[in-house]
């Protein structure tokens, strides 16, 4: 049987839709096996950056913000002591749109540890 004009175009759409698909599921970022043994930390253990950075940075922000790499370049998106001024902080709980885009939210947890690193941690 030949296909004719409608099926060509409708085999190329749901291609092209299929490929789009999996494009954006491919970029969303993924937890790592690590993530889950800092999820639960308990509250006399200070969140250091290496925390942070292995928790929530690595895993959800720095495919496209490399300066999550760095404790440095970090500190330039937090107000230090002030987990609600902070630029990092806000754009993971109230940012228009969240980040990360395309992927989960962050759990409340690593919310939590974004605010500790700010409010105990980065004060130093």
């Amino acid at each position: 049987m030949k296909k004719t004009g409608f099926y060509k175009n409708l085999t190329k759409y749901c291609v092209s839709v299929g490929i789009i698909v999996w494009t954006i599921a491919s970029c969303a970022p993924t937890g790592t096996d690590e993530t889950a043994e800092y999820q639960t930390i308990d509250a006399d253990t200070p969140v250091t950056f290496d925390i942070l950075h292995d928790t929530v940075l690595k895993p959800l922000c720095v495919r496209c913000h490399d300066w999550a790499n760095t404790e440095t370049e970090t500190r330039n998106y937090i107000y230090p002591g002030v987990a609600d001024y902070s630029e990092l902080y806000k754009v993971v709980t109230v940012g228009e749109p969240i980040m990360p885009p395309g992927g989960p939210e962050l759990t409340v947890a690593q919310k939590e540890l974004v605010s500790r690193y700010i409010e105990e941690t980065a004060v130093k």
